[in-house]
């Protein structure tokens, strides 16, 4: 009863003083918003992401034509390639170094005799070979090579009299033919939202004991269990209402619009991974607070905790694999040790996948974790905080 109580009075302290409940709920909107923003330039138009500039030293008709070639190229309906014409490799490395063009290709000269005197069996001296020039680190390079390459490849295949090019065939992961990059990443920034609760939930605990509450617990004789599972409850209201508000705004901006995502089962599977997700959360919360003295200290020291599990757990980008050891023929990575991996993989699996059977071993690893760190955070909460 003496939890209820605390977590009816956390939620009143937030409505009293609602900035950081506000941003609390303001920000998965938020994050689904900017990444909306991100997505929708990919979405209707890839060209702006793939700027190619061209020097043709060919004087004959398959430079131009290859030319040609590129910028006929769709996806969806629409050009895939921004594609520009520039009279000289200078001009081309500048717009490279200021990230203006993510490749420069170069047609050789000689280009139209080389396809000719293939055609004809002739033996040529005079070399075809297309050059790529740019920063081979670069994602913008390696993501517009790989794109063109194969149409570059085909397209002098045919014109040196050697037939059809054999391309591959590209199967979408089951449930997934009509997602977008929109859909695969509301997940992901759903649970990314969450871990702001660490610093809500320190802050919460850190200020029973500048407000001089804890010693008015102490004389009440409310136990510090009442009291971190009070603030803990009030935190997993918050939880299931950022969770909630986000979700909807997502829907919203045209999440899994066409798709299989809006089924009940799986909105129940993210709804309910994010909610076990919440609490793991909390507990790093009160680890947070038992090295904090004021809310400056929550922040900063929430925020020490917050960001490795943003980069490192694979929800705004993947992470190699790092395997640790395995268990039952299932490999397990050193980045599984974060509750934040397991959490994303889980939604990943549930949600966008269409997979349920394969929540055992993330979730499994949720639940373990979860009683690890809820524990830590007491003790040590109850060690450096309660104890007079």
């Amino acid at each position: 009863m003496n939890s209820l109580r605390i977590a009816r009075k956390t939620l009143i302290e937030y409505l009293r003083e609602p900035q950081l409940f506000l941003f609390i709920l303001c920000g998965p909107p938020l994050l689904v918003l900017l990444w909306y923003v991100i997505f929708l330039p990919a979405k209707d138009r890839l060209g702006d992401y793939l700027k190619i500039q061209v020097v043709n030293r060919d004087s004959g008709a398959e430079g131009s034509a290859l030319v040609d070639m590129l910028r006929a190229i769709t996806f969806e309906e629409k050009p895939a390639l921004d594609v520009k014409l520039i009279d000289g490799e200078e001009q081309g490395l500048i717009s490279l170094r200021e990230a203006k063009a993510g490749l420069m290709l170069i047609i050789p000269s000689g280009f139209t005799r080389a396809l000719e005197d293939a055609r004809s069996g002739v033996g040529s001296p005079i070399s075809a070979e297309i050059e790529y020039v740019g920063d081979t680190s670069s994602f913008n390079y390696v993501f517009a090579k790989g794109f063109i390459d194969p149409y570059i490849r085909g397209t002098i295949q045919v014109q040196s009299g050697l037939g059809s090019p054999v391309y591959g065939n590209y199967e979408f992961l089951p449930g997934t033919g009509t997602s977008s990059d929109f859909d695969a990443a509301i997940p992901g920034l759903l649970v990314f939202s969450l871990l702001f609760l660490i610093i809500s939930s320190a802050s919460s605990l850190v200020q029973e004991e500048m407000h001089n509450t804890l010693a008015r617990f102490r004389l009440a004789r409310v136990s510090g269990f009442d009291l971190v599972a009070g603030v803990s409850l009030a935190q997993m209201v918050l939880a299931v209402l950022e969770v909630s508000i986000g979700f909807l705004f997502a829907v919203l901006l045209g999440y899994g619009r066409g798709t299989d995502l809006l089924q009940p089962a799986r909105i129940l599977l993210l709804l309910g991974v994010s909610v076990l997700f919440a609490v793991p959360v909390v507990g790093l919360g009160m680890i947070t607070a038992a090295f904090s003295r004021n809310d400056g200290d929550a922040a900063s020291l929430g925020s020490i905790i917050l960001v490795p599990m943003v980069f490192l757990s694979g929800i705004l980008f993947p992470m190699p694999a790092v395997p640790l050891f395995s268990i039952g023929g299932r490999m397990v990575g050193l980045y599984d040790l974060f509750p934040s991996t397991l959490a994303s993989e889980a939604i990943r699996q549930a949600v966008t996948l269409g997979d349920p059977a394969a929540l055992l071993y993330p979730v499994t690893g949720l639940l373990l974790q979860t009683v690890i760190i809820v524990w830590i955070g007491a003790v040590l909460f109850q060690r450096r905080k309660l104890r007079s």
